[in-house]
């Protein structure tokens, strides 16, 4: 519901003047589809998978794997983009994970696990 409100809030001055500049292009069928295929395989799409991931590993584990996610966003860059992160985002990266380990560690003792017959 938050995504469709915001994208209701943003329309407007996101749109308004190409809408009143090209309006030729917002009346194409294909446009809408293609708008509907990115807004469901960019947002709907990865949310569903976090949240099956979310209750098959528990949320300790969910959020160690959501700590690395800049870990892995650095190493894509690094080998397909050619991009090499400075000395200060690479100790930012590695504090981030450290932290979420070190918590997710204590939250994971016993209470946070998911149940062994589900």
């Amino acid at each position: 519901m938050g995504l469709a409100a915001g994208a209701l809030v943003l329309a407007v001055p996101g749109l308004g003047f190409d809408v009143v500049t090209r309006p030729e292009a917002f009346a194409s069928w294909e446009v809408w589809v293609l708008g509907l295929g990115l807004g469901l395989l960019s947002s709907v799409v990865p949310y569903a998978l976090d949240q099956v991931v979310l209750t098959r590993v528990g949320r300790a584990r969910f959020a160690l794997l959501l700590a690395l996610l800049p870990v892995t966003a650095t190493a894509v860059g690094a080998v397909m983009l050619g991009q090499r992160p400075g000395w200060l985002e690479a100790v930012g990266i590695a504090l981030v994970v450290i932290a979420i380990a070190a918590t997710s560690r204590d939250a994971s003792r016993g209470r946070d696990e998911p149940d062994a017959g589900s």
